[in-house]
């Protein structure tokens, strides 16, 4: 495995947030970003999805002829790993006093992110699909603050959603999302 550096990148973008108090009960937050993360010079980039490293030659001999190592390829203009183009989250949340009860916050999140690329050299096993994942939270707490309950649903879509490809040469490897999560926090301050 070899460690370059890129001779210089370009990163470009713009985001816009939000956070509206519609009402004293209601509130809405969020946020949309544009990114374009390009390297503007790599010209002796080491591709590892079509390169064979050194632990391959290492491990193959004779009579299997031995593979041209780490050869330098130029990737200037591609973009940047895990860098997707646009990204966007919002989020809703509303407070219900229960007076002497205390109060209870039922809330929903929405996220989404296009497509991006996993390796430098951008290549077609490298890709990141563009995936989404919807929570939804409702929080209880006391009078005094000093019980909190709070149940939740993560990844609501329960799909199946990468979150990171390896692309080498021998190899193609991925981590992804976990599977829908739902569940109880309890809390208690002792004062």
């Amino acid at each position: 495995p070899v460690t370059t550096n890129a001779a210089s990148s370009t990163i470009q973008g713009m985001e816009a947030e939000l956070d509206w108090r519609i009402t004293t009960n209601d509130e809405i937050k969020g946020f949309a970003t544009y990114l374009d993360a390009k390297f503007s010079s790599f010209p002796n980039a080491v591709n590892p999805a079509v390169n064979p490293d050194g632990i391959y030659n290492s491990v193959v001999g004779p009579p299997y002829a031995l593979l041209p190592e780490n050869v330098p390829t130029d990737l200037s203009g591609k973009r940047l790993p895990n860098a997707p183009r646009e990204t966007f989250r919002v989020a809703y949340q509303h407070r219900f006093a229960l007076g002497t009860v205390g109060e209870l916050i039922p809330s929903a999140q929405v996220y989404w992110q296009s497509d991006s690329f996993a390796d430098i050299s951008n290549s077609p096993q490298g890709i990141t699909s563009a995936r989404s994942s919807t929570d939804l939270n409702l929080a209880y707490t006391s009078p005094s603050n000093q019980v909190t309950v709070d149940a939740y649903v993560h990844h609501l879509e329960n799909s199946t959603e990468q979150t990171g490809v390896g692309a080498g040469w021998a190899y193609t490897s991925a981590s992804y999302l976990p599977p829908r999560t739902f569940g109880v926090r309890v809390g208690y301050k002792f004062k």
